[in-house]
């Protein structure tokens, strides 16, 4: 089990807050927001997957007093849940987005092999200076 967390600010570009990442699989990285966020969204986007199975999508989410994590698209193997993921807690095959009532995100990556996105944050309420 791997664990990553936000080390280095994420870079303000034109879609929202971007960072490049690498999950191993059976990894996990965290966003930590600094404080509860009570709306935005989340996209994945693929850089280094193959082809054939390239994940990504986006998804919805609160991270604050009653959690929500919401597929908007996906393609592949997306899946939301609302508990902190450890690199194992979500279903074998897929990428796991979660968020928790304590302003973290979690992506997990239990897809089999290890996989490359870019994160783009977009609209999140809540300060954003931990990034």
């Amino acid at each position: 089990m791997s664990i990553r967390r936000l080390d280095q600010r994420m870079v303000q570009g034109p879609l929202g807050l971007m960072k490049s990442i690498a999950i191993p699989d059976d990894g996990v990285y965290v966003i930590d927001l600094g404080a509860p966020v009570t709306s935005g969204t989340l996209e994945l986007v693929h850089n280094t997957t193959p082809a054939a199975s390239r994940p990504c999508g986006k998804v919805r989410f609160r991270a604050s007093a009653s959690p929500l994590c919401a597929v908007l698209y996906q393609e592949n193997i997306l899946a939301t849940r609302t508990v902190e993921l450890t690199g194992t807690t979500g279903p074998d095959g897929t990428i796991t987005v979660s968020s928790t009532a304590t302003g973290k995100l979690f992506v997990e990556n239990r897809s089999g092999t290890p996989l490359g996105f870019t994160l783009i944050l977009h609209q999140a309420q809540a300060p954003l200076e931990s990034l």
